[in-house]
């Protein structure tokens, strides 16, 4: 009797497109939306929304969300509360009519590394404060984003 076998390498499974940690818990985005600025509203700037809802498989219960605002080009922008070039922020929408928590990212990053005239790709990683209680912040760590528009 003669076996056959094989051997396969195993491989690193990849991270999926479109998701990030809040405070080390994974997230999965269920929509990515863009929006190019015009030259009435936001000229040369991006704005990036990354939701997941509360239907989604990694959620805790609530819905949850990340926005980028950055230049309509390839590179890497710095996120500070001055910062005048780009801006992030992060929120989560407990149950319907209980409202939400709101954060600006205080530091970080927002990096575009492939952009043509109707998709974009990128990363992201930020500290964000809450806007009414700036003692509580949110890490936002591993962000990764790939969608047309």
């Amino acid at each position: 009797m003669l076996l056959a076998t094989a051997c396969s390498k195993d491989k690193a499974t990849p991270a999926p497109a479109n998701s990030w940690q809040v405070d080390g818990q994974a997230q999965q985005a269920a929509k990515v939306t863009v929006e190019v600025g015009t030259p009435a509203m936001n000229a040369g700037m991006l704005t990036i929304h990354i939701w997941q809802d509360i239907s989604n498989a990694n959620s805790t219960g609530s819905a949850v969300a990340v926005y980028l605002f950055v230049p309509n080009r390839v590179g890497t922008y710095s996120l500070t509360a001055a910062s005048t070039s780009a801006s992030a922020g992060y929120s989560d929408y407990v149950s319907p009519g209980a409202g939400s928590n709101l954060y600006e990212a205080t530091s970080g990053s927002v990096t575009i590394t492939a952009l043509t005239s109707n998709s974009v790709t990128g990363t992201f990683t930020f500290t964000a404060a809450e806007v009414f209680t700036p003692q509580h912040t949110r890490q936002i760590t591993n962000g990764q984003f790939s969608t047309t528009f």
